[in-house]
């Protein structure tokens, strides 16, 4: 389009000069040219509209640019119309004249279409960062809670698609499968409040201190298995621990803490109970780089579940004899 404004641009230039030194043959057209200047600048309008509409609701920039073709296409027949005008009235420089306004509006628009073209290239997508900020902050809020904040977020347009990346903020404590569904709900709610984002990739960060570098190698944690097996191996020494159910490990500022749940004997006493719980968490913080822990009692072991089934199950099917009579 630059280069068509600078060629229409060019040919006004030597018209121009043309009528300045008296050397142009500007002839009186017929009212048919009249006329069909004027439809094509309609036919022409009308086609810029319509296209530009369907450009805008696929968001694609091909679509956009041939719209503004079509008014360059009107804008031309404009001039014809005027320059036809002014030579059938005897103002003939009114044609060079309007030419040089036509190039330059043909030179903008299509240095603001390339450099919209050129940022979608090269990745420079402040502009739709922008448009999507809001949304997501919006969302966050809306998500029930689970999301403390958001952050480093990014868009990037892929042909009538925009792309978002996030952070998200959730607490240390959260498990994996709520962070997980807290993460797909802000992702459905961003795609919903705004139809045209294709993908969501949202990154579930931990609330943590400040001063807590996750980027530093050498000061990321042993992995959960291992973490695990040791606090199982030492839960080990305790005898009257007749079961480890659950281990779960938090890491929270550069820290290990752990919440595991033992079965015991169902016959020992509240306090006895409490005080094989005391000796298992002795034995977890001795663990290398476990800085806390919380045992957690199992209130049934494994006869008493069974027996307790059973007698539920003996409940239901008296209740079933006694409606039946």
């Amino acid at each position: 389009m630059c280069i068509g404004g600078a060629g229409v641009g060019h040919h006004s230039f030597e018209a121009l000069e043309a009528i300045v030194s008296n050397t142009s043959n500007v002839e009186l057209y017929a009212p048919p040219a009249l006329a069909a200047a004027a439809l094509s600048i309609v036919v022409k309008e009308a086609l810029f509209r319509a296209t530009v509409k369907i450009g805008v609701e696929h968001r694609s920039q091909v679509v956009i640019a041939n719209a503004w073709h079509h008014r360059s296409d009107a804008i031309s027949s404009l001039v014809a119309l005027v320059g036809v005008g002014g030579a059938a009235v005897g103002v003939p420089v009114l044609d060079p004249l309007a030419g040089f306004w036509v190039s330059g509006m043909i030179i903008k628009t299509g240095g603001e279409i390339g450099w919209g073209a050129i940022q979608a290239l090269s990745d420079n997508q402040g502009a739709v960062e922008e448009e999507v900020y809001d949304t997501v902050r919006d969302c966050a809020q809306q998500s029930g809670g689970d999301i403390l904040d958001v952050h480093d977020i990014r868009a990037r347009r892929m042909g009538p698609y925009t792309l978002v990346d996030l952070h998200a903020v959730v607490s240390p404590r959260l498990s994996v499968s709520a962070a997980h569904q807290a993460g797909e709900r802000i992702r459905h709610q961003i795609r919903k409040a705004k139809p045209e984002i294709s993908e969501v990739l949202v990154h579930i960060d931990p609330c943590v201190h400040a001063s807590w570098h996750e980027d530093d190698p050498s000061r990321l944690m042993r992995p959960v298995s291992e973490i695990e097996a040791d606090v199982r191996t030492a839960i080990d020494k305790v005898q009257e621990v007749e079961k480890v159910a659950h281990v779960l490990c938090h890491f929270l500022n550069g820290v290990v803490h752990v919440q595991t749940e033992i079965i015991v004997d169902d016959s020992l006493t509240l306090q006895q109970a409490k005080q094989i719980a005391g000796r298992a968490r002795a034995v977890i913080l001795k663990v290398h780089d476990i800085s806390e822990a919380d045992v957690h009692l199992e209130l049934f072991g494994d006869f008493a579940c069974s027996r307790l089934i059973a007698d539920i199950h003996d409940t239901r099917l008296q209740e079933s004899l006694t409606d039946a009579v």
